[in-house]
C-alpha cells in the first residue's frame, strides 16, 4: 500500500499544480493497486473520492475552456501557515 499511497500523493501535488491528466493517472493507478490489495478498504473509498475531485475539475475547466485553481487549492498557499506552525 506504500506504493498506492505515494501516488495518492503525487496525484494531489499534480492537483495542486493544476496538471489535472496527471493528477487523474496516479489516482487511477493508486486505485487499481487498492483494489486489488484491499476491495472493500477505506483506502479505496479515500482514492475514489480523489479520483471524482479530477474528475469533477477536468469536467468543470472543460466546459469553462481554462484551468485556474483557488487560492487555497495551491500548494504555495499552505506555506505560511506551515511555517507558523513549526514556530509554535
Amino acid at each position: 500500500m506504500t506504493v498506492a499511497s505515494s501516488l495518492i500523493n503525487l496525484g494531489e501535488i499534480a492537483f495542486a499544480r493544476g496538471d489535472l491528466a496527471a493528477a487523474q493517472d496516479y489516482q487511477s493507478r493508486a486505485l487499481g493497486i487498492q483494489e486489488k490489495a484491499a476491495p472493500d478498504s477505506l483506502e479505496v473509498s479515500y482514492s475514489l473520492t480523489a479520483l471524482g475531485k479530477v474528475l469533477w475539475h477536468r469536467t468543470i475547466f472543460a466546459r469553462r475552456g481554462t484551468i485556474t485553481l483557488a487560492p487555497w487549492q495551491s500548494v504555495n498557499a499552505w506555506r505560511p501557515i506551515r511555517w507558523n506552525l513549526l514556530r509554535l
